[in-house]
């Protein structure tokens, strides 16, 4: 069991995936996944993020656990698991859910676009420009600066002030004029250059509220001399053109009608994340720091 805003959900998604492939029989392989971090610190709050979450909510993830070990341990027929191995939370209408499978069967894979000015689109762009950005390493995005990055569910709040400054590109949907789920993987795909030949490129889902208000949904990560992950660390070439497939892991949100998605792409979230110093040198090795200038294509 593990929740959205924990640091561990991407292995957790991971481990599942490899004991649902290898165990058998599948359906005593069990997930859950709800509205916490790893401290559950959103249960006292009721909130994940700027998302309210009832008490009830919370408290069903003991009633699942009691229902499993009275199941297995004390062999009682309960229905346990009869709607679906996976039982998982869905943010805004508050509901969990069941599935035969995670990611579930039926869902619609859909890609969204950068486009220039800002957009967010879900139709293909025609030939768009760039957009560039400075990262300093000495002035990271600090979002998580004393934040107990454990307790992230009840640490996140309002955006605006991230978006506001000059390292972070924000790309913005229409207003949705209908309720949408967004239940499954995410993954962000950059096309990207820098001026140096190691640095970090962050992306981030949001919700944005009617009122202006922006709460993250999930977020990634990526150094890019690790961008293929089959083979050893690679530097870039300066100002070469490469492609970033980053892992946002997953989530479970419902955006409201009058809401909108956003993206942000910036290079730092510091500290829940290293600074990368930009230099190319080992981890941790580097007295130094170089700016890079990025470009999102």
């Amino acid at each position: 069991w593990d929740g959205w805003y924990d640091n561990y959900l991407g292995y957790m998604l991971q481990d599942w995936q490899r004991l649902s492939e290898t165990n058998a029989p599948k359906r005593h392989n069990h997930l859950m996944v709800g509205p916490w971090d790893h401290e559950c610190s959103a249960d006292k709050l009721l909130r994940a993020g700027l998302i309210p979450v009832s008490e009830d909510a919370f408290g069903h993830r003991w009633d699942h656990f009691i229902a499993f070990f009275d199941h297995y341990l004390m062999e009682l027929d309960n229905g346990f698991g009869k709607a679906g191995p996976v039982h998982y939370f869905t943010l805004g209408p508050d509901q969990w859910q069941d599935s035969e499978a995670w990611p579930p069967q039926d869902i619609d894979y859909q890609p969204w676009y950068l486009q220039s000015k800002g957009q967010l689109s879900s139709q293909l762009p025609d030939d768009e420009g760039v957009d560039r950005f400075i990262y300093d390493p000495d002035n990271p995005v600090n979002e998580t600066l004393q934040m107990d990055c454990w307790a992230l569910a009840g640490e996140m709040g309002d955006r605006r002030d991230i978006e506001a400054r000059d390292d972070v590109l924000v790309y913005t949907s229409t207003v949705f004029d209908t309720a949408v789920e967004l239940t499954g993987p995410v993954t962000a795909k950059l096309h990207v250059a820098s001026s140096v030949t190691d640095t970090d490129f962050t992306v981030v889902l949001c919700d944005v509220f009617p009122d202006g208000r922006v709460n993250k949904i999930q977020d990634g990560i990526l150094r890019t001399s690790y961008r293929d992950p089959d083979q050893v660390p690679q530097l870039m070439e300066p100002g070469q053109i490469y492609t970033l497939d980053i892992d946002m892991w997953a989530t479970s949100y419902r955006i409201a009608e009058g809401h909108s998605i956003r993206v942000e792409i910036s290079s730092s979230d510091f500290n829940r994340y290293d600074r990368n110093p930009n230099t190319g040198a080992p981890f941790g090795h580097s007295p130094t720091t170089i700016k890079a200038e990025q470009a999102v294509h």
